[in-house]
């Protein structure tokens, strides 16, 4: 396929099995058309010797995929004992020379974690503060390898919208150091009615499509989510993570410290929803609250597809990278929701509880 990006699969020969889930890696990459180059798809070895195949294929890949290991990091390190894992140590060699010749190089060379048993330590200092996946599982259900995948065909989850017009803002008025107003700069007429209604034009809730669809998940299918984690912890002994899954609010802290008078309490979906406020309050936050849906989106269909994978095994026989996608998800749900109500919060001017 001309379209498919190349990538070269660099990893130390730890054991038979880490050596197959390697080929997993690589089989399952190309099946969803990235061309991976891997030494255990060639035999007998390459005429031109496998330095120079090394070499080669390295330059030649857009993209370098380096499994991480603890011996991997000892061998690229030049840390491990003479006579030992000297293919991995050229091949680390080599990478160095185009980390530090390559610009930019950030994106090119991946660190890749596999599940379980490899840990952020064994990515070898070059490469450190490159973004790295952790997989425990070649599927597209799994964070880490649907991540990879992204970032291999450059399709990040979140593209940005279409730019809008730059609005025309009137002066605010200001005095000099004297304590006399300032003469007004001049400013177009019609900017400044138009500028008007930001300020005073009230509104509700369910009139603006991004602040009902918050409004909606904050207390329809988010706080569902939070109510099965919250069980399952309970009957797991655990103690919940936020404040969102052990359904009390702290009515004070939602208001703010320092504020002068307390603020209101809304305590259902009705009645937000009837609520005026003003266009401008709604509009400034319009942006905050489209990010936050767009990533609650990505993390509840995730979630909802672990969920069904788990009922059909069982909880007797449900393997472990479906439980790990469930929790991991549930947890990006939880965070993201607690962002998302105190949003609402700020947009409202008042503590808006969940039952």
């Amino acid at each position: 396929m001309a379209d498919a990006p190349r990538v070269f699969l660099s990893y130390s020969h730890d054991s038979d099995d880490h050596a197959g889930r390697v080929l997993d890696l690589a089989d399952n990459l190309r099946a969803k058309g990235i061309d991976v180059t891997l030494d255990q798809y060639v035999h007998p070895g390459p005429e031109e010797g496998w330095p120079r195949w090394m070499d080669r294929n390295i330059d030649e890949a857009k993209f370098v995929l380096m499994v991480c290991t603890e011996t991997y990091h000892r061998r690229v390190m030049s840390q491990e004992e003479p006579g030992k894992g000297l293919g991995v140590r050229q091949e680390g060699s080599l990478i160095y020379n185009r980390i530090y010749n390559d610009k930019p190089s950030g994106s090119r060379f991946i660190p890749i974690l596999l599940l379980p048993g490899s840990e952020p330590s064994h990515i070898p200092s070059p490469v450190q503060g490159h973004t790295y996946y952790r997989i425990a599982a070649f599927d597209l259900i799994d964070p880490g390898f649907e991540g990879l995948l992204r970032h291999l065909t450059v399709q990040p989850p979140t593209p940005p919208p279409d730019l809008g017009m730059i609005p025309t803002l009137p002066p605010r008025s200001r005095s000099d150091p004297s304590g006399n107003p300032l003469e007004q700069l001049p400013v177009d007429q019609t900017a400044r009615e138009a500028s008007r209604p930001e300020q005073t034009m009230q509104v509700e809730a369910a009139s603006l499509p991004a602040l009902k669809k918050a409004v909606d998940y904050l207390f329809d299918e988010g706080n569902e989510i939070l109510q099965e984690l919250r069980a399952r912890r309970q009957a797991e002994g655990q103690k919940p993570r936020s404040e969102s899954m052990t359904g009390q609010v702290n009515e004070s802290s939602q208001a703010g410290t320092g504020s002068k008078k307390p603020w209101g309490v809304i305590r259902t979906k009705e009645e937000i929803l009837s609520q005026q406020l003003s266009w401008y309050a709604s509009t400034d936050n319009d942006k905050t609250l489209t990010h936050l849906l767009t990533l609650l989106e990505i993390h509840t269909a995730n979630y909802r597809r672990a969920q069904k994978k788990y009922a059909i095994w069982g909880d007797a026989l449900v393997p472990p990278v479906i439980e790990h996608t469930l929790e991991e998800e549930a947890n990006a749900i939880a965070v993201n929701y607690d962002k998302l109500h105190a949003t609402l919060n700020k947009i409202y001017g008042k503590t808006i509880v969940i039952a």
